[in-house]
């Protein structure tokens, strides 16, 4: 674990104990997150209802198939890479019914981390001098993730843009502005807090903190 962290501070020129330190405050949060009950139920709620909620339809990689070239060797590989493509077989599953699933998810999920970055930018910018660098680097890595990572997010529907990150940050940082940090930490009092589409859409200011 710490070479990898190693290796990233390296591959973006960051201090290694500021990075190591600004990670370790990061899982701390997530943590306290974790360990409020309704948090785990909410995520595995959504995922589950989110999964269940695929079919799958060979419609277009049928198509696909149809316009093959026979005489042409080439694109029976081409033909092969689309049809085994994670990401291809993903939205040929996917169905009207999961996008309100989905917009809950990435909604929650970008609300955790945005209180997770608001939280670790009010603690450690005195504590570490390259904080607005690394996370710079941390939420540029969010989105430049190996394939691997990316088909999990996608298949649980927990994929999310830069955007997404933003939207979080901003709401919570417009909460802390307008309530402080206490007003914000009503967040975890109880599961009817989350905020709705048009609260997180206006930073703070029309939330019930």
């Amino acid at each position: 674990m710490l070479s990898n962290i190693d290796s990233f501070a390296t591959a973006w020129s960051l201090p290694i104990d500021d990075l190591r330190f600004a990670l370790a405050l990061r899982e701390a949060v997530h943590a306290a997150q974790r360990s409020v009950p309704w948090v785990r139920s909410r995520l595995l709620r959504l995922s589950c209802a989110y999964v269940a909620a695929y079919r799958f339809d060979p419609g277009p990689i049928e198509e696909h198939l149809a316009s093959l070239d026979v005489s042409d060797p080439e694109s029976w590989g081409t033909a092969a890479s689309v049809a085994l493509d994670p990401s291809a077989l993903l939205d040929a599953m996917r169905t009207p019914g999961q996008e309100p699933i989905l917009r809950d998810l990435q909604r929650f999920a970008a609300l955790l981390e945005g209180y997770t970055d608001t939280v670790v930018d009010h603690a450690g910018e005195e504590l570490v001098p390259s904080l607005s660098r690394i996370d710079e680097a941390l939420r540029r890595h969010r989105v430049e993730r190996g394939r691997a990572e990316v088909f999990v997010d996608r298949l649980l529907g927990l994929e999310l843009g830069r955007e997404h990150y933003e939207q979080g940050v901003d709401f919570c940082r417009g909460v802390v502005e307008r309530s402080g940090p206490e007003g914000l930490n009503r967040l975890w009092s109880s599961e009817s807090m989350v905020p709705t589409e048009a609260e997180i859409d206006a930073p703070g200011s029309g939330w019930r903190a």
